[in-house]
């Protein structure tokens, strides 16, 4: 910058179309985001959304240090907004509109950033927790397994969505206990759960007595 206004100085019929003040709120990655009315903290997460584990990385950043620590440079930093822990996402094509309900990172609160903030040497705090990794790795592994099945399910608009809120709503357990190569079974249970879900649908329960007599329970 102190080469460009002394250029500036010497060749004053130079012409200069951004004034070298303007250049300066964009030079510095913190007052760019300034310039722009970013605030701090930011969330952190990598551009490219191909379904690998490093896509789904996001990290709440504090200040200038934060982003000078981050893996990679190819990032999309948003301000990080209480939202009540939910997004939506909305399909169109044509007429046709689909709204998908869809978890998403907690509230939190003013007095639990503060101490995040304090209390991380690293100016960033991992928002994926391990068994969050754990069950998004499965989920990968069982939506590519029913992509290379063809399955007609899988190239339905927001059904990864759907497939992801499925993983989210049952414990960690689950997704150990998946086997990605009989992906189909998590669609089985998916149908299953959204059957249970309806008390006109409810699949009825049984009990079967030695004298093989049929008992609905109730």
């Amino acid at each position: 910058m102190s080469q460009l206004r002394h250029f500036s100085s010497l060749n004053s019929d130079a012409l200069i179309i951004d004034p070298l003040d303007s250049i300066q709120g964009i030079h510095n990655r913190i007052s760019m985001l300034q310039v722009v009315k970013i605030k701090v903290p930011l969330i952190a997460k990598p551009l490219m959304a191909d379904g690998s584990e490093t896509s789904h990385k996001m990290y709440l950043v504090f200040d200038k240090e934060g982003i000078d620590k981050l893996e990679t440079r190819v990032i999309i930093m948003q301000e990080f907004v209480n939202h009540g822990g939910v997004i939506f996402k909305v399909y169109v094509v044509g007429d046709f509109v689909k709204c998908v309900k869809r978890k998403s990172l907690p509230d939190i609160k003013e007095d639990k950033l503060v101490s995040l903030k304090e209390n991380s040497s690293s100016r960033l705090v991992d928002l994926v927790s391990r068994n969050k990794r754990l069950t998004l790795d499965v989920f990968n592994k069982v939506l590519c397994r029913l992509k290379e099945l063809n399955d007609k399910d899988a190239s339905l608009l927001g059904f990864e969505d759907e497939l992801w809120t499925h993983f989210c709503r049952l414990p960690t357990q689950y997704a150990m206990d998946v086997n990605a190569e009989r992906a189909e079974d998590v669609i089985m249970h998916k149908r299953l759960l959204q059957l249970a879900h309806n008390p006109d649908t409810r699949p009825k329960l049984i009990s079967i007595t030695p004298s093989t007599k049929i008992i609905p329970v109730t």
